[in-house]
């Protein structure tokens, strides 16, 4: 036994190799082939499955690492997280209304993602996210922001901005797990991050790219989706007024029933 390594036995080590080797069969990950078993973050952004389209090229935040493996699978709420990871989540109630808000975020060079959130545990479904280091820049792009939707797309954003405009910590997921106000970085959390570090890697300049044809598809995906819910906002875009998916029935009924002027 005593050529074997010496970290055999090492439950967390396997759960973070067996993860990344999960990760790497769904192309979201390569194996750099070198001794130090490192795996490689290489397709972030490019998932056809979600309906997420980025903003501004955003820098990655390394969510696969964070969200798929320390938390999903270690059940941590990690310390990346906690510190820097700051969000203003803006709530759409239509189609058209997010693709406004788009347009602003790209105005205003903030980085983050818009998209169909079809999660049952949160609120609406066309939804935005800013994304900031801290509680500070958060600030200072809310004051940015704010104003404008207000004052261009409208609507509910004129009564209700404080609940339709939120600053907060973290994903939803870790919420639900516990309070953002009661998050501290353990030294258990600090422990288990050390293994999967010592795994998994994220080049330094990865961005969430995705190429324009896969950026056409979500939104064609989007004015999909939106047209099962009857929203029809979409039609307010000339460029995606002909995306109609839903069957036309045969109609039999008529105006002048109600009109009183059948003749």
């Amino acid at each position: 036994m005593r050529h074997l390594p010496k970290d055999i036995g090492n439950m967390e080590k396997y759960k973070a190799v067996a993860t990344a080797h999960n990760l790497q069969d769904q192309g979201l990950l390569r194996f750099d082939g070198r001794d130090t078993m490192k795996f490689e973050c290489i397709a972030a952004g490019l998932n056809m499955d979600d309906h997420w389209v980025f903003v501004n090229d955003m820098v990655h935040e390394n969510c696969l690492l964070q969200w798929d493996i320390l938390h999903r699978k270690f059940g941590l709420i990690p310390s990346y997280c906690q510190k820097q990871c700051w969000k203003i989540c803006i709530k759409c109630r239509t189609l058209y209304e997010m693709m406004q808000v788009h347009e602003i975020m790209t105005d205003l060079g903030l980085y983050g993602k818009v998209g169909v959130d079809e999660r049952d545990y949160t609120a609406g479904i066309y939804n935005a996210f800013i994304y900031n280091k801290s509680h500070d820049e958060g600030k200072k792009n809310y004051q940015a922001i704010v104003p404008v939707i207000i004052e261009q797309v409208g609507h509910h954003f004129k009564q209700d901005w404080m609940h339709s405009i939120i600053l907060k910590r973290g994903c939803t997921e870790m919420e639900m797990q516990l309070q953002s106000s009661q998050w501290q970085v353990t030294e258990d959390i600090t422990r288990q991050e050390g293994f999967v570090d010592n795994i998994i890697k994220t080049p330094d300049d990865l961005k969430n790219f995705q190429p324009e044809w896969l950026v056409e598809y979500k939104v064609f995906r989007w004015c999909a989706k939106a047209s099962s819910l009857g929203d029809f906002s979409f039609r307010e875009v000339p460029t995606l007024a002909h995306l109609i998916f839903h069957v036309r029935s045969q109609t039999y009924h008529q105006k002048e029933w109600i009109d009183g002027e059948e003749t």
